[in-house]
């Protein structure tokens, strides 16, 4: 029954509510021993569920991270990081505010662009690894900014 439990951190977009119950479920099946519980264990069994559930939650909003490497649709000066997906914007963020260093992988091509959601401030980033292709003017902008610029 364990093995049916999926790993739900460090995803994008983030673990649903569906997949977090679930995985609560799967937890207390395999403990309690039951598939499905008779009808005197029913209200406690799924109390069990709706508290690793809500455990859960707490344990994934708690988590941080040593180091994030991240892509971006889009970003600029202006706007910072965009992309055109909300959840995904939304997991960014996350992972941002939670990281002690963003690294953000970025082809030249999307310096200076925007697209549809606000997804991190740029000033959230620490590294830009990005090709050669990309102007010294910008690259030493960003690095006013205190981003380290690599080009590969």
């Amino acid at each position: 029954m364990c093995r049916n439990i999926k790993t739900l951190h460090n995803f994008e977009p983030p673990a649903s509510e569906d997949e977090i119950r679930a995985a609560a479920l799967q937890y207390v099946r395999k403990v309690s021993g039951m598939q499905k519980p008779s009808a005197a264990n029913a209200a406690v069994f799924e109390r069990a569920v709706d508290e690793i559930a809500h455990l859960t939650h707490h344990l994934l909003d708690s988590l941080h991270f040593d180091r994030a490497l991240m892509g971006t649709f889009a970003f600029s000066f202006e706007e910072g990081l965009t992309t055109t997906d909300p959840a995904e914007a939304y997991t960014k963020e996350l992972v941002m505010e939670r990281t002690r260093e963003v690294v953000l992988l970025a082809d030249s091509r999307k310096v200076g662009t925007r697209s549809f959601v606000h997804a991190g401030r740029l000033e959230a980033v620490d590294v830009l690894v990005t090709d050669s292709s990309i102007d010294d003017r910008t690259a030493r902008a960003l690095e006013r900014r205190g981003i380290k610029v690599i080009r590969a």
